[in-house]
């Protein structure tokens, strides 16, 4: 998947603005359900928020639940900004 700039910087801005903390990373290994959703029909802008997980393909995950929170936060307050447009 190849995120959409403007999907990644919507994403930054409203992380910003909202006081929610972020890191970018580039995957060069692994896939998620966005690589097909990018190419359906005539394509659809993409990104991933993406929580950092240990041991995710063991028995049991380990995650910050902080991290958990302020996915749940910006994706909140990304899909808000999508109903306000």
């Amino acid at each position: 998947m190849v995120a959409s700039p403007a999907v990644v910087n919507t994403l930054i801005r409203l992380a910003e603005e909202n006081n929610i903390p972020y890191q970018l990373d580039v995957m060069t290994r692994g896939a998620t359900d966005s690589a097909a959703i990018q190419i359906t029909g005539t394509g659809v802008p993409t990104a991933a928020v993406n929580v950092p997980t240990r041991y995710i393909h063991g028995a049991l995950g380990l995650v910050s639940l902080k991290d958990v929170e302020n996915a749940v936060k910006l994706v909140k307050v990304f899909i808000l900004s999508l109903c306000t447009r």
